[in-house]
């Protein structure tokens, strides 16, 4: 696959979390997964998208966006996803 921001900006415009995310546990997998806890045998997500677009991405960070100290530098990588640069030191941090 050669167009990895054209597929991804249509699954982020159109994905709902609440129903589009289906996770199968303890079945079989690729033997070069190393995921599971035995040979040919983990976990697998399958994101299942389709339809109207749900949301506009930013393509660019808006003025006055700001995240919390400890994280300073952040860029616009692709619409809808931000790249941030985490200190070493930080312990890791779910920000909301």
């Amino acid at each position: 696959m050669n167009d990895i921001v054209p597929f991804l900006t249509h699954i982020l415009q159109r994905i709902d979390l609440t129903r589009d995310l289906h996770f199968h546990t303890r079945t079989t997998i690729d033997t070069l997964d190393y995921s599971g806890s035995g040979l040919n045998s983990g976990s697998k997500v399958a994101i299942t998208v389709a339809g109207d677009v749900k949301r506009e991405l930013w393509t660019d960070v808006p003025v006055g966006f700001t995240l919390p100290k400890p994280f300073v530098n952040y860029k616009m990588v692709m619409p809808g996803v931000l790249a941030v640069e985490v200190p070493k030191t930080s312990a890791p941090a779910i920000c909301l």
